[in-house]
């Protein structure tokens, strides 16, 4: 049985991979990731960043979150990761790289593979998201004055494929032995069966029976607009 990341690791194979897991994904170890790429990568290279896991929000009080007033967090090993320190990392990548990010994750909820229900949300515990900034309530607003102040302009290409939208949860699915997202991408590459451009690739999965109904994935890109990613077959290396 696959785990999600080794999933789409399989989809990816001609990537170069390393996988963070449990102890191993500390918030630390994920940006010191990401910063060796954006050192590393070349024009006209490819970053992928899957993640499948826990999600969470929380309150926003630098006043940079029009829209909802919430940071979106990945929940690490050690810690949520924010989104205000993700969008800071992007800048320091090349122009003409390609950035890929693909997160099976959500905001609300419960996950856990055991217990009588098929589906479960995939998000961190309410009770454990509200404990774990109540018992240092400062820990995220240093992390927000420690950032740098201007988020700079993002060179790089980047394109989000998520599992939902921002006001949906991700599920987990027990017969599936995935997340939904995730047996949603696999349905839809099909074995590597799967021709088109990433615009393609995002209708093919929100049509994906494995989603059953469940959530929307999201498609979004910024940075420099770059024609040749958008009409790319996705996971393309060159």
């Amino acid at each position: 049985e696959l785990l999600d990341a080794e999933a789409i690791g399989e989809i990816a194979s001609d990537f170069s991979q390393t996988f963070l897991r449990t102890e191993g994904a500390t918030i630390g170890a994920v940006k010191e990731k990401i910063r060796e790429a954006a050192d590393a990568l070349e024009p006209g290279d490819i970053f992928l960043m899957f993640y499948s896991g826990h999600g969470n929000i929380i309150d926003d009080d630098s006043g940079d979150e029009l829209t909802d007033a919430h940071d979106e967090t990945l929940c690490l090993y050690d810690g949520q990761l924010l989104d205000d320190e993700l969008y800071r990392l992007w800048p320091h990548f090349k122009e003409g790289v390609r950035i890929l990010v693909m997160s099976d994750s959500c905001h609300s909820g419960s996950i856990t593979r055991s217990g009588d229900e098929d589906d479960v949300p995939k998000a961190m515990p309410e009770d454990t998201a509200k404990t774990n900034v109540m018992f240092d309530p400062e820990y995220y607003r240093v992390i927000r004055s420690e950032l740098e102040p201007e988020i700079g302009e993002v060179k790089a290409t980047v394109r989000l494929i998520s599992g939902c939208q921002e006001y949906e949860r991700s599920w987990e699915n027990k017969p599936l032995k995935h997340g939904r997202f995730t047996a949603a991408v696999m349905e839809a590459w099909n074995n590597g069966a799967f021709e088109g451009n990433y615009e393609a690739f995002h209708t093919a999965i929100c049509e994906a029976e494995s989603l059953g109904g469940k959530q929307t994935p999201n498609l979004n890109t910024f940075g420099t607009k770059n024609d040749q990613f958008n009409e790319e077959r996705p996971f393309s290396i060159t």
